[in-house]
């Protein structure tokens, strides 16, 4: 039985590989910011615990680096808060949010923060 698949960023540049490559995995349901909004943690988690997918895999990012500095609440709730409350919310429905997707399999990996936070600029 193939997993449910839960991509949040369907729109982005590595949202749209993945979009094109992760079904023939599992049951895909793709999501786009006109689909999720990760500024509200209510709607993500309400979202996450409908779908109640066995993986969430996250291409969804603030990527506008000039923009940041101006728009900084912004670019934390998505860079940072939203992964989080996915992480939480992941562990809540037993769902797989530690993998790597490598050449059409999944492997799974001890997840371990590469910084302390997801904000690139903050401290």
């Amino acid at each position: 039985m193939k997993p449910k698949i839960l991509l949040i960023g369907k729109s982005g540049q590595l949202g749209r590989e993945l979009n094109q490559l992760l079904p023939v995995l599992g049951d895909l349901v793709a999501l786009d910011r006109n689909q999720l909004d990760l500024l509200d943690p209510r709607e993500l988690r309400q979202s996450i615990r409908a779908i109640h997918p066995g993986l969430i895999i996250n291409a969804a990012a603030y990527t506008a680096v000039d923009r940041a500095e101006s728009d900084e609440a912004a670019a934390r709730a998505i860079n940072s808060d939203a992964p989080g409350v996915m992480a939480t919310e992941a562990k809540e429905i037993g769902a797989c949010a530690d993998s790597l997707f490598d050449r059409l399999r999944l492997r799974r990996i001890p997840f371990q923060p590469l910084l302390r936070r997801g904000f690139y600029k903050s401290d």
